[in-house]
């Protein structure tokens, strides 16, 4: 599958062309199994919308139109000795209905034969409204969807919430 090259910089197509515009985001996860003790080795996996709600790899009139043959804001790496992967990408958006929302699946190693988790970070509701409102894009602002009336967060996102940090035109996060 091309959405499962191994890269850091996810913002364009596996070709490098279709550069999604947005807010430079270095996101950084860090893989620890149920004792806190780092993982290394891990494929970790993340996809997620741009900034204007729009997802690679399908095809939706509610999501903007046909990008199927598109793999922009997707791609894997495997943790390092200390068990973290940074991904080169862009502050999503959101799309009416969703919760800011970032995708990710782990994988033991690099045959991605088995899969440990599959789940969604999220981010605080008064944090992200402040970074679109900073970085401008009211698009995302107008989608407004918060944690608690989003399908996935509803039920409680304190555990899956990034940390942010850096500035509004060159973020960080952070996730465990």
């Amino acid at each position: 599958l091309p959405i499962w090259s191994v890269r850091r910089d996810i913002r364009g197509d596996l070709d490098g062309g279709n550069v999604q515009s947005g807010t430079p985001l270095a996101l950084t996860m860090k893989v620890v199994d149920t004792s806190g003790t780092a993982v290394a080795g891990a494929a970790v996996y993340v996809w997620h919308c741009n900034s204007d709600g729009a997802y690679s790899s399908y095809s939706s009139n509610m999501l903007g139109g046909d990008y199927s043959a598109r793999s922009f804001l997707r791609g894997v790496q495997l943790t390092d000795a200390s068990g973290n992967v940074t991904f080169d990408t862009i502050l999503p958006g959101r799309y009416r209905g969703r919760a800011f929302h970032i995708h990710f699946e782990v994988y033991s190693d690099g045959t991605y034969g088995t899969k440990l988790l599959t789940s969604q970070m999220g981010a605080d509701d008064t944090v992200i409204d402040s970074l679109y409102a900073e970085t401008g894009n009211t698009n995302a602002l107008q989608a407004d969807t918060d944690n608690a009336n989003d399908m996935v967060f509803a039920d409680g996102a304190d555990h899956q919430l990034i940390t942010f940090g850096g500035s509004a035109d060159a973020l960080t996060g952070t996730f465990t």
